[in-house]
């Protein structure tokens, strides 16, 4: 199988093409010799996001795309209120606890018997920590409810997830759907959302735009990477009318401290920018350490 690698300690983006024992590096000047390239060791992906972002579906396709490139993957379905999923849950709290059970028996409606229903999740969490140490799986993918609350202003979210994964490594996928991206004003919404899971869990994040494949692709290619210029978010804002004065400041704040940039555009249905993110996300679950990227054959597009 053909490897891409990137060299993390360059400032050369192009990747170091590995074929057999031989290799092509794509900055020789600068690569040189590439040395003993460690894979990725077992790490929990947990992917959340707004309901409707599409973590579901980015749970299936990520998990195929690992596994093309051989890795063994299980998938953990966190959502007691799911009615359906696109993928073999390995692992689904569901057996434990469901939330439509909840709502009937408490009289509660759908939110609330969803924050229930995660709060009883932690009197399983011995039975759910047995369910996934029996899983022999290079990479574990969580999929997770999409009422952000339960991640960023509650305590039973962090908790749960912090006491499934324990101590190894763990990286977040946070999903902005495509559909704020094209409003700059819900672009910093989504942001300050992305920024508030991210302190709330408390673990490495990547935030991502999903259903990029509906997007269009000068917006992908050249203004999604542009966000990492300070002035570049801002502009988006003037160019779309005149941003009220707190949307122009927290947009201030975000272009200052650099969270606007680094935005990876993914498409569940297209595989566009799975490898781009598993780039990032084993950043994330080795420390900035070389890892493996992708097949050449990823069926990206």
């Amino acid at each position: 199988m053909t490897l891409l690698f990137y060299n993390l300690f360059s400032e050369c983006d192009i990747p170091l093409i590995i074929v057999g024992e031989s290799y092509l590096p794509g900055c020789p000047s600068e690569l040189g010799n590439p040395g003993v390239y460690t894979m990725p060791i077992l790490g929990y992906i947990v992917m959340v996001g707004t309901a409707g972002a599409g973590k579901s579906a980015l749970t299936e396709a990520f998990g195929g795309f690992l596994e093309n490139q051989g890795y063994s993957v299980a998938r953990v379905n966190l959502d007691p209120a799911a009615d359906w999923i696109p993928y073999v849950a390995d692992v689904d709290v569901r057996e434990y606890v469901s939330a439509r059970k909840v709502m009937e028996e408490f009289k509660l409606g759908p939110n609330g018997a969803l924050v229930a229903s995660v709060d009883m999740l932690a009197g399983h969490i011995k039975r759910l920590r047995e369910d996934l140490g029996s899983l022999e799986a290079d990479y574990i993918l969580i999929d997770t409810p999409g009422q952000m609350e339960l991640f960023a202003y509650r305590s039973t979210g962090p908790f749960v997830l912090s006491a499934l994964t324990e101590d190894s490594p763990s990286a977040a996928v946070f999903l902005i759907d495509r559909i704020f991206v094209e409003r700059p004003s819900g672009l910093v919404s989504a942001l300050l959302l992305a920024a508030s899971v991210e302190i709330g869990l408390g673990v490495p994040q990547v935030n991502v735009v999903s259903k990029a494949d509906l997007l269009e692709k000068e917006f992908v290619e050249k203004v999604l990477p542009g966000l990492g210029e300070p002035e570049e978010l801002l502009s988006l804002l003037y160019h779309a009318g005149s941003p009220s004065p707190l949307v122009e400041r927290l947009a201030e704040t975000l272009a200052e401290t650099g969270y606007a940039g680094g935005l990876v555009p993914v498409s569940a249905h297209t595989w566009y920018g799975l490898e781009k993110l598993f780039y990032e996300v084993s950043k994330v679950l080795q420390g900035g350490e070389h890892y493996g990227v992708s097949s050449l054959d990823s069926g990206e597009g």
